[in-house]
Order: C-alpha cells, then sequence, then structure tokens
C-alpha cells in the first residue's frame, strides 16, 4: 500500500509539473489553474527538500555514532567526524561578525570558526584537490601513452593549450613570428590555444552535457513513472 501510496504521489507531483509548463497562461479564457498555484506547490517544494536534506546528515550521525561506540574499524574517523561536526555547529551558532560589540564567549567562538572553517576545512580542502590534481596527471599519463590515433590527437591538443597557457609559450611565440612568414603567423601556440579551447572543446562540451541531459531526461521519466523499482524486482 505504501509503495503504490508512493507511486501515486510521485506520478502526481510530475504531472502538475509537466502540465503546468505544457498549457498556455489561459485555457478558453480562464486562467491555468496549474500556474495559479505554481508558487504555493514550490514553497512547498522548499520545504519538503528542505525536511529531506535533513535526513541525509541525521542517517550518517546514526551511522557513524553507531561505529564508534562498537568500535568497529574505522570508528577514529567516525570520532573525528562527530568531533567535528560538534565544534562546527556550536561556532556556527554562537559566532558573531561584529566582534565590538560581542561577549568574550562569542569572540572565542568566533575565533574558533574562523579557525576550522577558514583554516583547518581550507587546509583540508586544498590538500585534497592537490592530490586529486596528481591523481588526474598520472590518469593522464596513462590516458596519453600513444597506442592509437585518438591518444596522439588528445597528447598534442593537450601538448599545445599547456604551451599556450605557460610563459613558455610566449617565449615560443616570439621564435615562431621571428621565424615565420607574416601569413603564417597565426600558427602561434597562443593563437592555436584559443582556437583548440573554444571551438572544438566548446563542442565536445556542449555534446557532453547534451548526452547528460538525455540521461538525466531518462532518470527522471524512470523515476516519475516509478518504473527504477519494478526493474529491480525484475
Amino acid at each position: 500500500m505504501y509503495k503504490n501510496l508512493a507511486k501515486a504521489i510521485t506520478f502526481g507531483a510530475g504531472l502538475y509539473y509537466l502540465l503546468e509548463f505544457l498549457l498556455p497562461a489561459k485555457i478558453g479564457g480562464v486562467a491555468n489553474p496549474f500556474t495559479e498555484c505554481y508558487g504555493t506547490v514550490t514553497i512547498f517544494l522548499m520545504v519538503l527538500g528542505a525536511m529531506a536534506f535533513f535526513l541525509g546528515p541525521i542517517n550518517l550521525v546514526r551511522g557513524e555514532y553507531k561505529q564508534f561506540i562498537s568500535f568497529k574499524k574505522g570508528w577514529v574517523e567516525s570520532l573525528v567526524f562527530l568531533v567535528a561536526l560538534v565544534m562546527g555547529i556550536v561556532t556556527a551558532s554562537f559566532r558573531s561578525d561584529d566582534p565590538s560589540t560581542a561577549t568574550k564567549f562569542v569572540k572565542v567562538m568566533s575565533v574558533a570558526y574562523n579557525g576550522l572553517f577558514y583554516g583547518a576545512q581550507l587546509g583540508f580542502y586544498v590538500t585534497s584537490m592537490g592530490l586529486i590534481s596528481f591523481y588526474l596527471v598520472s590518469a593522464a599519463h596513462r590516458a596519453f601513452l600513444l597506442n592509437t590515433v585518438e591518444s596522439g590527437l588528445m597528447m598534442a591538443a593537450a601538448t599545445i593549450v599547456m604551451l599556450g597557457l605557460t610563459p613558455a609559450g610566449d617565449y615560443l611565440n616570439q621564435v615562431i613570428l621571428a621565424i615565420l612568414p607574416a601569413k603564417l603567423q597565426w600558427l602561434q601556440v597562443g593563437t592555436v590555444a584559443q582556437w583548440i579551447l573554444s571551438t572544438p572543446n566548446t563542442a565536445v562540451q556542449k555534446a557532453v552535457i547534451f548526452g547528460a541531459c538525455g540521461g538525466a531526461f531518462a532518470a527522471g521519466m524512470r523515476n516519475w513513472l516509478s518504473l527504477e523499482r519494478s526493474m529491480e524486482q525484475q
């Protein structure tokens, strides 16, 4: 019963937005009722989304707390998460942007907040981004092995773009200007790099976005028609 009720609510909500988008603002001189209550429905959706958003942190805290009290593998990380969560909530709740009128406790909370979010969190973020950068370079090295024509084109394009965006490309452009005639000076590294970024790269990005939108539409249709669960049951 509950599954059928959830399917009916999901289908009705999706049907409402579909009809509101497809039907005109006025139907035979009568205002579209879906458009009239669009603002109320949007507010209700925001409230429902806020309630659903809290389910994620609550479930995460429950899982980490159970892992910590049972001393399972990774309980130290769970302890760090719980302590950081409590400290973040407390410091964010009692901090103040105006230290001149704040009490001593609020000033301490403000200093702790800046240390957590602009010190520790920023340091962790920069460190993780640095590690990801090295990982991407390692993956690019494996992808740039000249085994196929596609990898060769990727290697050539990446080399031109990197040279065009670095000071080494400026020195190379001076050499090209001194060697090539005026008709071929458009072959400067910076010019070719900008062309690669603005033309082929833009086309590829739009193709990827188009494919992602198609996949999102298909996933949305499966969720709307409740086909995902029926496929899992099969």
